[in-house]
C-alpha cells in the first residue's frame, strides 16, 4: 500500500472507531433521566468494547507500516525519490532557518502558493498559533540533536487562500558531509478530517465513561487475570478510594471485602467467569465507613476472535432495599401471628374459592387437624352440614 493508501485506510478504521449510535442513544435517554437497565448497559460496553479493540488493532498495525514507508522515503538514493514531485502526499525541504528550499506540487496545493513562489519563505509563517510555533521548532531541535531520528507534530497552517487546516508534519534531517550544513525534510499532510474523527472519537468516550460513571451499580472493569482497569464513580464513593489507588490491584484484593472467605471467593469466581462464563452469587461488601452492605455480584468475561479472555466485566447491585424490605416483612408476619396466638376464638383467613392460607392455633385444636391437613382441606368441612350453606354465602358475599 502506498503512504496515501494507508492514510486513506487509517481515516476510514478511524471513522469507524469513533461511531457508536447504540451507546450515544443510550446516553441521550441518560440525559433524559431514563436509567439504563444493567443487562442492557453491560452488552452495549461489551460489544462496543470488541469493536473498538478490533478496529484499534488493526490501526496500530497500518501505522507503524506508515512509520516504515516515512523511514524508507527520507533513504538517501531511495527508488520513490524521483516521485517527489508527483506524490500524493506534500513534500517540503527546508534549511536550518526553516526557509523552504525545495516544495512538490501537492505542498504547494495544499498551501495555496505555485512552488517556486514557496521557496525562500519560513515554513513557520505558515504556522497559525505561536503555541504551534514553539512546538514545530522543539520538534527541529529534538532531530537535529538526534534524540529522534523522525519526529512528528500537527500543527495548524494558513494556505494563502482559504482557510486554515489541520497538519500533520513528519520531519527529519540530512546533513551533507562535504559542507556540515542541514537540512530538514518534512511531509506534509492535511489531517483536518481525521482530526475531526479523533474529536467525534473523544466525544463517544466521553459518553460511555458518563453512562459508566452515572450507573448507581457497582461496576469494574478488569483485564483477564482479574486486576482493575477502571471502576466507576459510585464504587470509588463506596470505598472512598481514588483510581489511582485501586488501578492494578486484583479485584479481590480491594479492602471492602468482609472477610478473607469471601476474597477467596471473589478469585474462585473469577476463575469460573474465565471458563463457563457468567458467574452471580450474593456477598456482603464493609465500607470503611457504615454497616455491611448486601450486593448481588456479576462476573462476566469478554473474549477476542480467538476465545480467549480479555477482559471481565464485574457488576454489583445494591440489596440492602430487598434485604430491609424481607426484614420488615418478617416483623410483620411476627407481629400478626403473636395477634393470631392471642386471640380468645377460631381465626382463619381463605382464598376466594380456596384453601386457607392463615390460621391460630384454635382451629387445630378444636378440629383436631394439623397444619398439612389444614392446607388441603376445604373451609367449608370444618362446618357442619345445616351450617354449609349458610357459611358460603357469607363467604361470596364478602368478596363480593
Amino acid at each position: 500500500m502506498t503512504c496515501q493508501q494507508l492514510l486513506d485506510r487509517i481515516t476510514t478504521l478511524s471513522q469507524s472507531l469513533a461511531r457508536s449510535p447504540n451507546l450515544e442513544a443510550l446516553f441521550e435517554e441518560t440525559t433524559q433521566g431514563k436509567v439504563p437497565e444493567a443487562n442492557q448497559l453491560q452488552y452495549l460496553l461489551q460489544q462496543d468494547l470488541q469493536q473498538r479493540q478490533r478496529l484499534s488493532a488493526e490501526i496500530k498495525t497500518l501505522t507503524r507500516q506508515l512509520s516504515l514507508y516515512l523511514k524508507w522515503q527520507r533513504m538517501p538514493n531511495a527508488p520513490g525519490q524521483d516521485l517527489f514531485h508527483s506524490a500524493r502526499d506534500g513534500y517540503l525541504t527546508t534549511n536550518a532557518e526553516s526557509q523552504i528550499v525545495e516544495a512538490n506540487e501537492m505542498a504547494s496545493e495544499l498551501l495555496a502558493i505555485p512552488s517556486d513562489e514557496l521557496v525562500g519563505q519560513s515554513l513557520l509563517d505558515f504556522v497559525v498559533a505561536e503555541e504551534e510555533k514553539t512546538q514545530l521548532l522543539n520538534a527541529i531541535e529534538r532531530v537535529t540533536h538526534q534524540e529522534k531520528m523522525v519526529e512528528g507534530c500537527d500543527v495548524h497552517l494558513a494556505p494563502r487562500e482559504g482557510t486554515p487546516f489541520f497538519a500533520a508534519l513528519h520531519l527529519s534531517t540530512v546533513r551533507e558531509s562535504d559542507e556540515g550544513s542541514i537540512q530538514f525534510h518534512f511531509l506534509l499532510q492535511d489531517i483536518s478530517e481525521r482530526h475531526q474523527v479523533y474529536q467525534a472519537l473523544a466525544a463517544s468516550e466521553k459518553k460511555w465513561k458518563a453512562l459508566f460513571d452515572q450507573s448507581f451499580q457497582i461496576m469494574a472493569l478488569l483485564d483477564g487475570q482479574g486486576k482493575v482497569i477502571d471502576i466507576n464513580q459510585t464504587a470509588l464513593e463506596l470505598g472512598e478510594e481514588s483510581l489511582l489507588q485501586v488501578s492494578g490491584q486484583h479485584f479481590a484484593s480491594l479492602p471492602w471485602w468482609s472477610s478473607a472467605a469471601d476474597r477467596a471467593q471473589v478469585r474462585q469466581s473469577i476463575k469460573l467467569a474465565k471458563v463457563g462464563g457468567e458467574v452471580r452469587y450474593e456477598v456482603q461488601i464493609q465500607p470503611p465507613t457504615g454497616d455491611p452492605m448486601p450486593i448481588d455480584l456479576s462476573l462476566k468475561a469478554v473474549r477476542d476472535e480467538r476465545d480467549q479472555v480479555i477482559l471481565l466485566i464485574a457488576e454489583g447491585r445494591d440489596l440492602r432495599d430487598r434485604v430491609n424490605k424481607e426484614a420488615e416483612l418478617r416483623r410483620e408476619k411476627e407481629i400478626s401471628d403473636s395477634i393470631l396466638k392471642s386471640l380468645p376464638g377460631v381465626f382463619l383467613m381463605i382464598k376466594k374459592n380456596g384453601p386457607c392460607v392463615r390460621w391460630n392455633q384454635e382451629l387445630e385444636k378444636i378440629t383436631g387437624y394439623n397444619k398439612e391437613e389444614i392446607k388441603e382441606t376445604d373451609p367449608l368441612d370444618f362446618f357442619i352440614q345445616p351450617d354449609r350453606g349458610k357459611v358460603e354465602d357469607k363467604i361470596q358475599a364478602a368478596f363480593t
